[in-house]
């Protein structure tokens, strides 16, 4: 039993992996209602921009997180009342957790009108077209498709967790011991990480061959939707996550000590003898943790910096780096200043620095510390590759954290996404045409 003590953590103790799970799926039920509650608030009104049937949505949403919440508390409750937080106990009574996640999925099943029924209806059908990378028109629900499967990237270490409790549950394994997150083999652990990411890619592509198409008929005038570029963009954007996957997988596979015939797969075998070249059939390798360290760091933070910018360019429509640009340029040494404003859309000299002249929430604070965060959120899961901060940043508690970051990160970055959006579309969603951050901050005070 020492063993078992020394291998649970102590938050495996108070929340052990089903729990986690749990929690974060209530959270976003959670956050989703907070979402659509201030949206609405700013005459945001987001069920028009994903083309579903305006109402108060948030209160059904709402209703349905309360109903998931309770039995969550009641459940750990009489865990921690079983368990007294003890490695044994928590082991033999993997029931409760089980149970409720059992029922949590009946909750979201349940035909009650009262639960959001009809949004978990829209939710289902989503899932099912986006599933496979699917994408709907414009008009037609696009934006909704949008944003969900940018949310599964956001939730795709808590997929790989879910898949861990189901294969641990099923396998002879406690769900409430030490995770396995390899269990079912290697090749799963990669795979369901990059589910959400080919789903965009998919998405990205399937957006530029629409633009394509549509030019070469004449549907469409390249004059004002270009030529698909970027979408092309944003798929290699999502395609930057893939390196920092395969860089990791190959961390759990080889290590100091050696190479592990055990561990082969044929994910393992692709990756390692087409990508790196580095490895002999049934050889020893000789690991250098420091240089596999610097590899992910550099990839890492490629990914991160990269999807930073899409946040504030191109998803928050953002002006900053544009400004930065102009601001930089005016101060060259040469004097070379642009020859006209209007050669940038997006430069608005009247508009606080590095934002839109318009926009639909109250204050420029808030828009500069959502940016700030973003920056930070996106870059914390840098620090998990340094090699001085493996013990800290491998540990259970620590990756938790790091998803409620990232859970959060994706929370502040809806509201900007769907204002963004209701702008493009000349105030949709709005009650009338887009309205300025004046006329806002007059109707506030």
């Amino acid at each position: 039993m020492a063993l078992v003590d020394r291998d649970i953590s102590t938050i495996g103790l108070v929340l052990p992996l089903p729990y986690r799970v749990a929690v974060l799926i209530v959270a976003a039920i959670w956050g989703w209602g907070l979402n659509l509650h201030y949206l609405s608030r700013r005459k945001i009104d987001v069920p028009a921009l994903i083309n579903y049937p305006s109402g108060a949505h948030y209160e059904s949403t709402y209703r349905l997180a309360a109903l998931v919440t309770a039995p969550l508390i009641f459940s750990l409750l009489l865990f921690w009342t079983f368990t007294y937080f003890q490695a044994e106990r928590v082991i033999a009574w993997q029931i409760l957790p089980l149970s409720y996640l059992a029922a949590l999925l009946v909750a979201f099943l349940l035909p009650l009108r009262q639960l959001a029924i009809r949004g978990r209806q829209r939710f289902f059908a989503t899932f099912l077209r986006i599933s496979y990378g699917g994408i709907a028109h414009a008009g037609e629900g696009k934006f909704g498709d949008i944003i969900l499967a940018d949310v599964l990237t956001s939730y795709s270490k808590i997929i790989v967790d879910v898949f861990a409790v189901i294969c641990m549950a099923t396998s002879r394994q406690s769900c409430t011991a030490k995770p396995d997150r390899i269990c079912g083999g290697v090749s799963a652990f990669p795979f369901l990480l990059l589910v959400p990411t080919v789903i965009r890619m998919r998405q990205c592509y399937t957006e530029y061959a629409r633009v394509r198409d549509g030019v070469a008929d004449g549907s469409l005038d390249s004059n004002r939707v270009g030529w698909g570029g970027q979408h092309l963009a944003n798929l290699i954007k999502y395609a930057t996550a893939i390196p920092v996957v395969v860089l990791s997988v190959l961390q759990l596979i080889v290590e100091p000590s050696g190479f592990d015939p055990s561990h082969w797969s044929v994910f393992y075998l692709w990756c390692v003898s087409h990508l790196w070249g580095f490895l002999n059939a049934y050889q020893d390798i000789a690991y250098d943790s420091l240089t596999s360290s610097f590899y992910r760091i550099i990839a890492a933070l490629v990914n991160s910096l990269y999807s930073f910018y899409w946040d504030v360019a191109k998803d928050w429509d953002i002006p900053l780096f544009s400004s930065l640009h102009t601001t930089l340029l005016e101060r060259h040494p040469s004097g070379y200043k642009p020859l006209s404003t209007a050669i940038s859309p997006t430069h608005e000299p009247t508009a606080p620095f590095g934002l839109r002249h318009t926009r639909l929430f109250p204050g420029t604070t808030t828009y500069y510390t959502v940016i700030v965060v973003d920056l930070f959120l996106r870059l914390s899961w840098v620090y998990k590759f340094s090699p001085h901060l493996d013990y800290f940043l491998d540990s259970e508690g620590m990756i938790f954290t790091l998803e409620i970051f990232e859970v959060f990160r994706r929370w502040l970055w809806i509201f900007l996404r769907v204002e963004a959006e209701c702008i493009r579309h000349g105030g949709v969603g709005t009650g009338g045409g887009a309205i300025s951050l004046d006329v806002l901050d007059q109707s506030d005070d």
